[in-house]
């Protein structure tokens, strides 16, 4: 389940309010909550209006949802789209688990929603082009689509942050391996993604913060 928190008296100080119930033994761990910034927009700049819609990764599942962000405390609400976000592969003994979940917001030059989730294969059996970043769009009446898996050479792909103008940079790396760190540019309206630079100094990092000092 995904646990609510509450501040609770003096700043730093929480409590569990109460839950969002998921799937039994899918393994929530990252979330992401669409409509708590203005997306609907009178200019045509944006294709829709998404509202308050909750997406989930789940780790044990792999599988990305999206449902209505019940009310608080314990309301509930049912999952309208569940799909997998693991690539099609060949590979024996590979064993998946989703890591991180990433929607950007939009803006004209990527007008649409596309949401991005990292794939880490921890199995004994590791596909040479790396594990994927699997990339989604966000359709109405949270809809779900899978338009993209983009191989970055990576292993166990956990850490990833956008960043630069328009969000229109990634930087991402994995757990283990050799793969570096690698930048990639969003193409396609969003819908793609491409190498820019890649750097095996730093063979794996975990996080990454993305601004300018």
């Amino acid at each position: 389940m995904i646990w609510r928190l509450v501040e609770d008296g003096s700043p730093g100080e929480w409590t569990i309010q109460g839950q969002i119930q998921q799937p039994a033994g899918s393994g929530p761990r990252h979330i992401a909550i669409v409509g708590a910034y203005p997306l609907c927009m009178h200019d045509q700049l944006l294709s829709f209006c998404t509202g308050d819609t909750l997406y989930t990764v789940h780790e044990t599942a792999s599988t990305l949802t999206a449902q209505r962000l019940p009310a608080a405390p314990n309301g509930t609400s049912t999952i309208t789209t569940q799909l997998s976000t693991v690539p099609q592969n060949n590979l024996t003994d590979a064993v998946f688990a989703a890591a991180e979940i990433l929607i950007p917001v939009p803006t004209t030059k990527f007008p649409k929603t596309y949401i991005y989730v990292s794939n880490r294969n921890v199995g004994t059996t590791v596909d040479p082009r790396g594990d994927t970043i699997a990339i989604f769009e966000a359709l109405p009446n949270m809809g779900l689509q899978l338009v993209n898996q983009v191989y970055t050479g990576l292993q166990q792909v956990r850490g990833m942050e956008f960043g630069g103008e328009d969000d229109e940079f990634l930087v991402a790396s994995g757990v283990v391996g050799t793969g570096g760190v690698l930048i990639l540019k969003r193409v396609d309206g969003g819908a793609g993604l491409e190498e820019v630079v890649r750097n095996t100094d730093v063979l794996t990092r975990t996080t990454f913060l993305w601004g300018s000092w």
